[in-house]
């Protein structure tokens, strides 16, 4: 299906590329759109590509190792009601657990503070002198705004109002670095109907996201100062292979699995950056943990129009077969890690060698390698274009015999002038042995042959009618 050019002003009906192959497709919010693709059969149906791209709550090793409760949801339910129910007893019970949960995470999540604010409300001496966090003040904006610099901020967690259970025992929340709205984010919602007493405190509305470099910056600063942090980020990524192996490898946090209801009452894009509360958490089904990201292939990569098989494209019957796990993704990240200037195409090959032979089994189509067959170049229409351009250069090569020796003294051809007359008829001879010369079978000597033939022969042909009727 074409899609219009964004910036066609013009409206003169041009149109840009679209992809054959989206690797992963978000269904949340597309569903419809999707199916009417599928319908309409511009798409194959969606199908994993056998890794599992998706968003998780992740807290590091070490903190998982003190307080393993966190590793599930259950031992995160605190303070939001949603999900409660049963008898009188039961929720009464619930209601003290959601407290003591509520006051855990407040007392081990704490807010990250940017070099600028640590400075300015945390510093006793306005980070003019190295403190151990701060060895000076930011020098502009940029650095202003950064949690963590390797050579002059190590960063710095801190409690808030929102951390002070004291004075706020029914709202106060710890802090988790959460993503902007825009992505495939679900964090917010599940927060809310999984009753977690957490918030982002990104600069980013509505849901207090942090931007990509922020949250890479918060968790260096919390492995540089030995702070707690929860995280919502994707898998498979770079970030989480550099820490694999220390104290602050990533470790995910149990979720209700994913099912087909809960995936189709997720919030959409537009509701998780709306404004409205209410329609930023959605409905509770749509509260599970994210699920595997579809591959959506183009219906055009599976047309053949040839009789033979082994003749059409073999990208469909690939990526039929294409299956790159979370686990391959992992190890080139970790090669990507590893390389110099973290180049990505050494990464990449790096791993395709080390693993052909079992791409060869399993990406490769059944019709590869394909084996040459050599067809006759010439076909009824070729030997029809040989015998018409064989009975031009007879034509020419007779009537420039009549012009030069039977009718030559004749009147009108004096009148005519039978010199610029073979002239002309020579440069018919060759554009006809031009045309038998495009007959043949191409060769180097063939292809001189066509294109100097043609030029001479128009040449010839033309510039004596020019003359004459230049005089």
């Amino acid at each position: 299906r074409k899609v219009r050019e964004e910036d066609d002003d013009d409206d003169d009906g041009t149109y840009r590329s679209c992809a054959h192959v989206l690797p992963m497709v978000n269904e949340v919010g597309q569903a419809s759109a999707l199916q009417q693709l599928r319908d309409d059969g511009i798409i194959d149906q969606p199908r994993s590509g056998g890794s599992a791209d998706q968003y998780r709550w992740w807290i590091p090793k070490l903190h998982a190792e003190r307080h393993p409760s966190l590793l599930s949801f259950y031992g995160l339910g605190g303070g939001n009601s949603a999900t409660n129910s049963g008898n009188s007893r039961r929720n009464n019970s619930s209601n003290n657990n959601q407290e003591l949960h509520r006051h855990q995470l407040a007392d081990l999540f704490h807010r990250p503070t940017n070099w600028a604010t640590y400075c300015t409300h945390v510093s006793t001496n306005n980070c003019t002198l190295d403190d151990g966090i701060a060895a000076r003040p930011p020098h502009d904006a940029i650095e202003s705004n950064q949690y963590h610099h390797r050579d002059a901020y190590i960063g710095h967690f801190r409690t808030t109002e929102k951390n002070d259970c004291a004075s706020r025992p029914n709202d106060c929340t710890g802090h988790m670095v959460n993503v902007p709205c825009s992505w495939g984010n679900y964090a917010v919602p599940q927060a809310f109907h999984l009753g977690i007493a957490v918030e982002s405190d990104g600069g980013l509305v509505p849901n207090g996201g942090y931007g990509y470099t922020e949250s890479i910056e918060i968790y260096a600063a919390a492995n540089a100062t030995g702070s707690n942090v929860l995280m919502y980020w994707w898998e498979p990524d770079s970030l989480i292979e550099s820490y694999r192996g220390t104290d602050y490898e990533f470790v995910p946090i149990h979720l209700p699995l994913p099912t087909t209801e809960c995936v189709n009452n997720r919030v959409s894009q537009e509701d998780r950056c709306s404004a409205n509360f209410t329609l930023q958490v959605g409905s509770p089904m749509g509260s599970c943990d994210a699920g595997p990201v579809p591959m959506v292939v183009s219906m055009a990569l599976k047309q053949c129009d040839h009789g033979d098989f082994a003749s059409c494209s073999p990208a469909y019957a690939a990526l039929q077969s294409y299956q790159v796990t979370n686990y391959d993704f992992q190890q080139i990240y970790k090669y990507r890690n590893d390389a110099p200037n973290n180049d990505g195409r050494l990464a990449v090959c790096r791993w395709f060698a080390e693993n052909l032979d079992d791409i060869r089994q399993t990406i490769v189509p059944l019709t590869y390698p394909r084996q040459r067959r050599v067809e006759s170049f010439y076909r009824p229409l070729t030997y029809f274009s040989i015998t018409l351009a064989a009975a031009s250069l007879v034509c020419v090569t007779i009537c420039a015999f009549l012009t030069a020796k039977k009718y030559n003294k004749t009147k009108v051809m004096r009148y005519a002038q039978v010199d610029f007359l073979l002239m002309i008829l020579g440069g018919l001879f060759f554009v006809a042995l031009a045309a038998l010369f495009y007959s043949l079978e191409p060769s180097n000597g063939v292809c001189v042959c066509r294109q100097w033939f043609v030029a001479v022969g128009y040449s010839l042909e033309l510039v004596p009618l020019a003359v004459k009727v230049a005089a």
